[in-house]
């Protein structure tokens, strides 16, 4: 049996609840359980619990500071090797704080560049991989062959320019995101995370 490579791991849990229980808690709580145990190195963190404004504000035609929430946030994503992130559809989009974590976070000189004779950016990341994790109300069909999986198709693209290899997408579709607790229907998901933390892919 070949042996896993250990890594440095990030869990960025994407859900903004701050008071209840969420599926996408448990998501991070396995896979950083399983991925621990495997003897990876990993991290977890709620973008809920960060102090940040996730408007851009003027676009990127003026710098906008990064707070110290997003400075420690950066630091953390830029010291691991591969990243997990975890978060519920809401009307077939990614929640307003994911898209401001996007909007704030892959910005010019940490994500891509430019030297000024390609019109082309110049990927910053090469080198990290990241999972997406994606939870939806609707069957995992539906989300895969009637909406086109939009989503997928976005961040794609996003971590192509920033030159990072995406492992995959991985989609637990008819979640119901107010229960506390994964019924055992929910167990099938819980042993593709004990694959994707063990390994830590």
């Amino acid at each position: 049996m070949q042996k896993t490579s250990v890594k440095k791991i990030l869990i960025i849990n994407g859900n903004p609840a701050r008071e209840r229980t969420t599926f996408s808690a448990a998501i991070a709580g396995n896979y950083m359980h399983h991925a621990d145990k495997a003897g990876h190195s990993v991290k977890s963190i709620k973008l809920s619990e960060l102090a940040f404004d996730p408007i851009q504000h003027e676009g990127y035609a003026k710098e906008q500071p990064l707070e110290q929430d997003l400075i420690t946030l950066r630091e953390a994503m830029v010291e691991a090797e591969h990243w997990v992130l975890i978060f519920p559809l809401w009307y077939g989009l990614p929640p307003a704080l994911v898209k401001g974590f996007i909007e704030r976070i892959f910005v010019k000189g940490f994500a891509f560049d430019f030297n000024g004779l390609y019109p082309v950016p110049l990927p910053i990341l090469k080198g990290k991989t990241v999972r997406v994790i994606i939870t939806c109300s609707m069957p995992n069909f539906v989300y895969d062959w009637l909406s086109g999986k939009p989503t997928n198709k976005d961040l794609q693209t996003l971590f192509n320019l920033c030159g990072m290899k995406v492992s995959g997408f991985t989609i637990f579709g008819s979640i119901t995101e107010t229960s506390s607790s994964a019924p055992n229907r929910y167990n099938g998901y819980f042993e593709k995370l004990r694959e994707l933390g063990t390994s830590g892919t």
